[in-house]
């Protein structure tokens, strides 16, 4: 274990479905300015994982634990491990594949974190936010309590570089979006001008202001996306 403070290239856990139990599997990136990380609050830790290195961040940054060169992961059946040398047998990282929402921001992670190291035993959030949102297609199934037509589909899709579209019931949408600490925002949203029956009609627009107006999304217990606007309206949509 040393202490040093800069990382070089990363190793980031891309966990499969907790659903399965099947184990994680993990990816080298290609490029040396990705990292995998994960926080935790009261008091605040940081974890980095790099390929050839990995750094703790215990105390609000008063402690810092680094160790150089990173053990390799191994793959359980529920969870990610990597074994700290020359602490003990219970010193460890695990990923779990699970949704975590961090205590302070509210925000949603891919993963939960535990760590136990020495005297902490540590407890947070990992990953990136926005890769709960990437991926395939969430096709709206509620707004605002109301329900949607059916036949009117209406749907996101994020690309994960910071842009989102789809069909929006009846015209083609697109919009940017963009991550901040505590939630998302979205917008302004363009569309196509194709006219549609009433109905249709009523749920675009209620579709376009929820989404001009989020400020938070969630990730539910049964897998779907809710969006909400800081006036509490929401939409929830499902792969």
């Amino acid at each position: 274990m040393t202490m040093r403070s800069k990382l070089p290239l990363t190793v980031w856990a891309l966990m499969l479905s907790s659903c399965t139990h099947e184990p994680t599997q993990v990816q080298y990136p290609q490029t040396s300015q990705e990292i995998y990380s994960a926080i935790g609050q009261e008091p605040g830790w940081i974890l980095k994982i790099a390929q050839e290195q990995i750094t703790i961040e215990a105390d609000d940054g008063e402690q810092v634990f680094e160790f150089s060169p990173a053990p390799s992961p191994e793959q359980q059946e529920m969870y990610l491990r990597y074994r700290l040398a020359s602490n003990g047998p219970t010193s460890e990282i695990r990923i779990y594949d699970e949704v975590c929402t961090d205590v302070m921001s509210g925000l949603n992670y891919p993963n939960r974190v535990e760590i136990n190291l020495v005297d902490y035993k540590l407890a947070g959030c990992g990953g990136e936010p926005g890769d709960l949102l990437t991926g395939d297609e969430w096709v709206v199934e509620d707004l605002n309590g109301g329900g949607v037509i059916d036949i009117a589909r209406t749907a996101l899709k994020f690309d994960g570089e910071g842009g989102v579209s789809g069909n929006g019931a009846c015209n083609q949408y697109s919009a940017a979006y963009r991550l901040n600490g505590e939630g998302i925002e979205i917008g302004p949203v363009a569309s196509t001008k194709k006219a549609c029956p009433p109905a249709v009609m009523s749920q675009e627009i209620l579709f376009f202001d929820i989404l001009s107006n989020t400020g938070y999304f969630e990730i539910l217990d049964d897998g779907a996306l809710k969006l909400t606007t800081n006036n509490q309206r929401t939409l929830t949509a499902r792969r």
